[in-house]
């Protein structure tokens, strides 16, 4: 099998993308259920796309490598972004104290969705270089 890059940008867009959208929708929920506390799903995405972004630097999305290198090094990023996540989350949590139910809710919903986006990304990508059809 020919070794392939990744497309590391659309990876992140997509992780980011995602991230936005669930803390979006996270903060009409919020809004409509408890509107003194709008804020905190905002504040969730922030770490999402952080260790999002720390996971992709890790991997090196350019550096060629066949599909199978690949899935335990994609295996290794999830892994990386999940702790990243956490240690931001901790950090942003107790240096801005934002509700503690809605801004957990709002970042396991963010990170689940923008893990989703990069696998699917991932997906098409590998797909589109081995010939058979995406979907």
């Amino acid at each position: 099998m020919q070794p392939l890059t990744l497309p590391g940008k659309k990876m992140f867009g997509a992780a980011v993308a995602m991230a936005a959208v669930s803390a979006t929708i996270g903060t009409a929920f919020v809004w409509i259920i408890k509107p003194a506390v709008w804020t905190a799903p905002g504040m969730a995405a922030l770490p999402v796309v952080g260790g999002m972004g720390l996971a992709l630097l890790l991997i090196r999305p350019g550096q060629a490598r066949t599909p199978a290198q690949w899935v335990p090094v994609l295996f290794l990023g999830q892994g990386v972004s999940l702790f990243g996540v956490l240690i931001l989350a901790v950090l942003l949590y107790f240096s801005a104290r934002p509700d503690p139910l809605a801004f957990a809710m709002v970042a396991a919903a963010s990170f689940t969705a923008a893990a989703v986006a990069q696998a699917y990304v991932f997906s098409s990508h590998l797909k589109s270089h081995t010939g058979t059809r995406a979907g």
